[in-house]
């Protein structure tokens, strides 16, 4: 799992877009969450154990653990190792467990930053467990990620069910900034991890502190191709992952947060029912909501807020915005919609596949410059990682812009040409029955070798749940 996890986290360094903060060649070391005040919950009636995590993380009814005091679900007790970040049940026998350890448990930490910034929070925990991770009240997701600390004291919950064969177990740290090739970074506001104060106990009168409104950018990569008919060069689909920041979101019925799961006015998932699934609101209370479930007035909860003294009253968390993605001189704009904060979402954009190989290859030739609102635009820059591009070669391509033939016939008919990445390659149609100029493409075989430039009058008849492709290989 450790190794899975590593290698993970490597490739999310080689594909950054963002205020850069993982291992890499800048040498900062990792560093462990080594403190926690953790807690046994009691099932009891509840389907789901981790129900008594909604508590910690009410907007309405902030709760802040400390040690030896009961807060939330029961009394939170210290468990600690110095530089160490392994953690496991029989650790909370203190906490109420057995001799085996306790079966669900919630773990938290306040984290103290200096400053606004950005780094990168790994969660190790065994794939059997029922595990949930947040940050500032924000659920993000279980494996963690690149993430946005705010200046002061942030508040850091893990929660854990598992049974007497996977008892609760849990690893986590704090990573550094990157400098690996393929990396768009943004050094400034990179955080080192050895600044980050880590504390059990809780901070005298301190409260969680929201980032001020904030995007990071991370995993841009090759996804795909795509040969449009006429054209003289493949598309390339490049993805890209965009995480809001900061407080007072809009407010969601959906499902459960976490990886593009849903959040409400803080940022904070909906609630768990006895059933296990979300309730929009505070347990126990009703939802202020508008229209479609959105916040009707996110001012007015965000002044609410700051009279209660939960936080400080900051830029919120952007729920949108632009960005122009310029990759060898072939500029794109996007347009980021449907923020959340803590939850990553994935956008795509397509450029011609000579410019991706340039990016690929040459440094500084991917440029990204995001807006979004209350902020001045950020520009980073950076190469496109290579591995991508052969992936996608050697996978199933997609073919656009062929039509429908006359006579309602049911198949597809188009010219394609030739482009510069299918010269000496085989060719082959997946699926359907295919003809290249008017001859039966036997075994599908569109060309092979196939030569650059050379236009191909084909038809396709395809199954009714089929899509016109094709894939590349080494001719002979």
């Amino acid at each position: 799992m450790v190794a899975l996890l590593v290698a993970a986290v490597a490739a999310l360094a080689a594909a950054m877009l963002a205020p850069a903060a993982t291992r890499g060649s800048a040498g900062l070391a990792w560093v462990p969450v080594d403190r926690w005040l953790v807690v046994e919950v009691e099932p009891g009636a509840a389907a789901n154990p981790l129900a008594a995590a909604d508590e910690l993380v009410d907007p309405a009814r902030p709760v802040f653990p400390d040690r030896g005091l009961v807060v939330g679900p029961g009394r939170w007790n210290l468990v600690r190792r110095d530089g160490e970040s392994e953690f496991s049940a029989a650790d909370t026998a203190g906490a109420g467990g057995d001799a085996t350890g306790a079966r669900a448990v919630l773990a938290h930490a306040y984290l103290e930053s200096d400053r606004d910034g950005t780094l990168v929070l790994v969660l190790d925990a065994p794939d059997c467990l029922d595990a949930g991770l947040w940050l500032n009240g924000q659920e993000l997701p279980r494996e963690g990620g690149l993430v946005r600390l705010g200046m002061g004291w942030n508040t850091l919950l893990v929660a854990m069910s598992g049974n007497s064969d996977c008892p609760p177990r849990w690893s986590a740290s704090l990573g550094g900034e990157t400098g690996d090739p393929g990396s768009l970074t943004d050094r400034d506001q990179a955080i080192d991890p050895a600044e980050v104060r880590v504390q059990a106990s809780r901070p005298p009168g301190q409260y969680r502190q929201f980032p001020n409104g904030w995007i990071t950018f991370d995993s841009v990569r090759v996804e795909s191709l795509t040969w449009s008919a006429d054209s003289r060069d493949l598309e390339a689909q490049l993805s890209y992952s965009v995480t809001s920041w900061g407080g007072f979101a809009p407010r969601s019925a959906a499902g459960r947060g976490g990886r593009g799961g849903a959040v409400s006015v803080d940022g904070r998932p909906g609630g768990r029912g006895a059933g296990g699934g979300r309730q929009s609101g505070a347990p126990g209370g009703s939802a202020i909501a508008g229209q479609d479930g959105f916040e009707a007035d996110p001012q007015r909860m965000a002044m609410i807020a700051v009279v209660r003294g939960d936080f400080d009253q900051r830029r919120p968390a952007p729920t949108g915005g632009s960005v122009r993605i310029d990759v060898a001189g072939e500029e794109v704009r996007s347009w980021l919609a449907g923020l959340r904060p803590g939850a990553p979402r994935t956008f795509t954009v397509s450029v011609p596949l000579r410019n991706a190989r340039l990016a690929a290859a040459r440094q500084d030739r991917l440029r990204l410059r995001a807006e979004w609102p209350d902020a001045r635009a950020r520009e980073l820059r950076g190469t496109l990682p290579s591995a991508g591009i052969d992936r996608a070669l050697r996978g199933r391509i997609a073919i656009d812009g062929l039509t429908r033939a006359a006579g309602g016939s049911g198949r597809l008919e188009g010219t394609l040409r030739i482009p510069d990445d299918f010269d000496g390659f085989k060719v082959r149609a997946v699926g359907g029955e295919w003809t290249v100029d008017g001859m039966v493409a036997g075994d599908g075989v569109l060309c092979s070798p196939c030569r650059r430039g050379r236009t191909l009058g084909v038809t396709a008849l395809l199954g009714e749940q089929e899509t016109p492709a094709v894939s590349a290989v080494e001719a002979g």
